[in-house]
């Protein structure tokens, strides 16, 4: 089925003048930058972070064990959060108040739920929402955290996040730049497992570029074929997930990536975790004020511009491969 849709997605592109599905998806998620952009990218990304993701995991490896032992109350982590998010940008206490006061947040475990989490926008009611299920460990508290950044850029400036998102990678930038400032804050979250937390988190902030980067190059690859097959695309992910590191890391052999519902469903989205990161990050480096304009732009404003970085360049990327090993260095010796 899979490969019959991949025929039609290339006709659909072709019928519409674009040079590959790749290309015509890339407009459609209004990104300032072209395919083969991502794949430049990814080799340096390939080169920089694969070495230095398997580097930490093995430094954090203790800390992170220690965190997944941790459970934490709902109650407490609603309470500090309304004082920590205005910290991290003025009118994130309004913004949770105001989620909390009107039943924006609904957390009960459901059976009936979807098992992953989402923030959508409420356009009659004038208001976002988040739906997650709180499972009480550290996953919740980020995944609560990563939805509370698309809730706060959904309250704050509707008019240029949600209805006039042009590029798609701006909507993930608000949600990871307001995890990235909020690490700064773990203290009043986290308690005592505050630097297992911030380890573990730039874990999966490295994870996210390299997935996000692994998943693209997988799908142009993929989509260019002259004659796919299924024993042909495991080949093809078996291939990368050596040239990723995550064979050695998590066993991979060459069939996960039917386990990613973004490939059949969302064609070359999945990238945008790995660019919007390397933006995240790239604010973090120079400072809230970059994330204060990032809130307050206007639905025609690109990535770029808003960044004011070539996130993809190849002195980015490494300046950016630095500066969190330098993060990583800090915290462990602390």
């Amino acid at each position: 089925l899979f490969l019959q849709l991949m025929a039609i997605r290339n006709q659909m592109a072709k019928a519409m003048g674009y040079p590959s599905y790749a290309d015509s998806q890339y407009a459609s998620y209004g990104r300032d930058r072209m395919p083969a952009d991502s794949l430049k990218a990814a080799q340096i990304v390939k080169q920089v972070f694969v070495p230095l993701y398997a580097r930490l995991r093995e430094r954090c490896e203790n800390e992170m064990k220690y965190l997944g032992g941790a459970s934490f109350s709902e109650d407490s982590f609603l309470s500090a959060m309304e004082a920590d998010a205005e910290k991290v940008v003025h009118g994130g206490k309004e913004a949770w108040r105001y989620m909390l006061a009107y039943g924006l947040y609904d957390s009960a475990p459901s059976k009936k739920k979807l098992r992953g989490s989402f923030t959508t926008y409420f356009s009659a009611y004038g208001c976002p929402f988040i739906l997650t299920q709180w499972q009480g460990d550290a996953s919740s508290v980020f995944t609560v955290i990563h939805e509370f950044g698309h809730f706060l850029s959904y309250y704050l400036n509707p008019e240029g996040t949600y209805y006039g998102v042009t590029d798609l990678d701006l909507a993930e930038l608000d949600a990871q730049g307001f995890e990235l400032f909020m690490t700064e804050e773990y203290e009043a979250i986290f308690g005592r497992y505050a630097t297992a937390a911030r380890l573990c988190f730039f874990m999966n902030a490295l994870y996210a570029i390299l997935s996000g980067f692994m998943e693209d190059e997988f799908q142009q690859s993929a989509y260019a074929m002259e004659a796919p097959t299924v024993e042909k695309l495991n080949q093809l992910y078996g291939r990368l997930s050596k040239e990723y590191g995550f064979d050695k890391l998590f066993g991979y052999g060459g069939m996960e990536w039917t386990d990613i519902s973004h490939t059949f469903r969302f064609p070359f989205y999945y990238v945008s975790y790995g660019i919007s990161m390397l933006g995240a990050m790239s604010m973090a480096r120079q400072g809230r004020r970059v994330y204060r304009r990032l809130l307050r732009r206007s639905g025609t404003e690109p990535f770029a511009k808003i960044i004011g970085v070539d996130v993809l360049s190849e002195e980015s990327i490494r300046n950016l491969a630095v500066w969190v090993e330098n993060k990583v260095d800090t915290w462990l010796q602390a």
